[in-house]
């Protein structure tokens, strides 16, 4: 669990079912009563991802256009493809309880290295470690 004030990553990774990973948008949605959102960083495989944050909404909306130069087939491929890292902050005035829903996400679209979408509108799997 954690606690009031309390700074956390969450890791962000693709399972591409043998797909070359080229373009991704992923929306991610957080109680803003609960938690802050503080960043977020695209993994080196890609390129720099748009960020769009909503504070008020609780929402953060990220996208790529592309794999990072130098970047083979073989590495945005497999079932633990790195994507992207977000980190958030449990705000002080957080309520002492379980907070289940408190983050979730949704993988809006996947397109491989052949510009053909092969994900699409799939939630996202959030394990609490």
């Amino acid at each position: 669990p954690l606690v009031r004030g309390q700074s956390f990553s969450v890791p962000i990774f693709a399972s591409t079912n043998g797909q070359a990973l080229d373009i991704w948008l992923l929306s991610i949605a957080y109680d803003a009563s609960v938690l802050e959102y503080r960043s977020s960083s695209t993994a080196a495989l890609f390129n720099t991802a748009v960020v769009t944050h909503n504070a008020a909404e609780g929402t953060v909306l990220m996208s790529t256009n592309a794999v990072a130069s130098g970047t083979e087939s073989a590495d945005v491929t497999g079932a633990q493809v790195a994507v992207a890292t977000l980190d958030f902050k449990v705000k002080a005035a957080a309520s002492y309880a379980a907070h289940s829903t408190a983050l979730s996400f949704e993988v809006k679209d996947m397109v491989n290295e052949h510009n053909i979408k092969f994900v699409e509108g799939v939630a996202g799997l959030i394990r609490d470690r």
